[in-house]
């Protein structure tokens, strides 16, 4: 009897330990900035080269975490959802791929290229935020310059702000409303530098 009650102890404790080792992890979700914006061909064009260089930002704002802003103002990231890259390059990208497309420019290069340029596009992201307060909204600020690379003039600059309202308060409602700012960021420096470069 005692033999008995002695494998039913063994086998109750394998069992348990068994299932504490059975943690099931939940899998992250990777976004990326889906821009469906349709960037016309611009009937206004140059004959220069264009480099967007690297947007500098909060180190916060260099990794691919999305952030929340609760309403004490305590800000924190999502743990199970994230940025397929970091966000200053995927709006970097963005911004070059509707620049590219505008075909105001010979050609537009990203700041890694070693080509040698006309014209020099700089940014700093200011905020990039979604906001738990007033039923949840993204708030986005950006300020772009545009610079002529052989004189070092300062040709123009401009800063873009963007509130959009969020259909969740989660990431993936962070994320819709990304997309959304970045569409109409998109057709907003487009027509801002087709602008300066009619004047220059």
């Amino acid at each position: 009897m005692k033999y008995i009650k002695f494998l039913l102890a063994i086998t109750t404790l394998f069992f348990i330990e068994g299932c504490s080792f059975k943690v099931v992890k939940k899998p992250i979700v990777k976004y990326a900035i889906v821009n469906n914006t349709d960037i016309k061909r611009s009937d206004f064009s140059i004959n220069k080269i264009l480099k967007v260089d690297h947007f500098k930002s909060l180190k916060t704002l260099q990794s691919n975490q999305i952030w929340y802003q609760k309403p004490a103002y305590k800000t924190n990231s999502y743990v199970y959802s994230c940025w397929s890259s970091d966000f200053n390059l995927l709006i970097e990208k963005n911004i070059s791929d509707a620049l590219f497309k505008s075909h105001i420019f010979k050609s537009v290069f990203k700041g890694y290229s070693k080509i040698k340029a006309d014209l020099l596009l700089e940014g700093d992201i200011l905020k990039a935020i979604q906001s738990i307060n007033d039923k949840g909204k993204v708030i986005f600020e950006i300020r772009l310059y545009l610079i002529d690379k052989r004189s070092g003039k300062l040709i123009g600059t401009k800063e873009f702000d963007y509130k959009k309202r969020c259909k969740s308060l989660n990431a993936k409602g962070a994320v819709n409303a990304y997309n959304q700012v970045v569409q109409n960021l998109d057709k907003d420096v487009v027509l801002w530098i087709k602008k300066l470069m009619k004047k220059n």
